[in-house]
C-alpha cells in the first residue's frame, strides 16, 4: 500500500515537472518569436523608406534561453514544480 501511495506521487511529480518544462518552452517559444517578428517588421520598414530599425536581441536571446531551459527540464525530468 505504501508502494502503490509512493508511486502515485512520483507520478504527479514527474507530471508537474513536463508541465512545468512544456511552460517553459511555450513562454520561451512566444518571446523569442515576439522578438524575431519586431526585429523583421522594423527591419523591413526601414529598408523601403531608410531610416533606423530596432534588433529586439533581448527578446530573441532571453526567448530561446527560455525555450531551451524548458526543453531540458523535459529531457532530464529537473523541473522546479512547486
Amino acid at each position: 500500500m505504501v508502494r502503490a501511495f509512493s508511486h502515485e506521487i512520483k507520478g504527479r511529480e514527474q507530471e508537474e515537472t513536463d508541465m512545468h518544462g512544456v511552460r517553459n518552452m511555450a513562454i520561451g517559444g512566444v518571446i523569442c518569436v515576439i522578438g524575431i517578428v519586431v526585429t523583421a517588421a522594423t527591419y523591413s520598414a526601414a529598408s523601403h523608406g531608410g531610416g533606423h530599425y530596432i534588433v529586439a536581441w533581448g527578446a530573441i536571446v532571453f526567448g530561446g534561453l527560455q525555450f531551451f531551459r524548458g526543453l531540458f527540464e523535459l529531457a532530464t525530468g529537473s523541473g522546479n514544480a512547486a
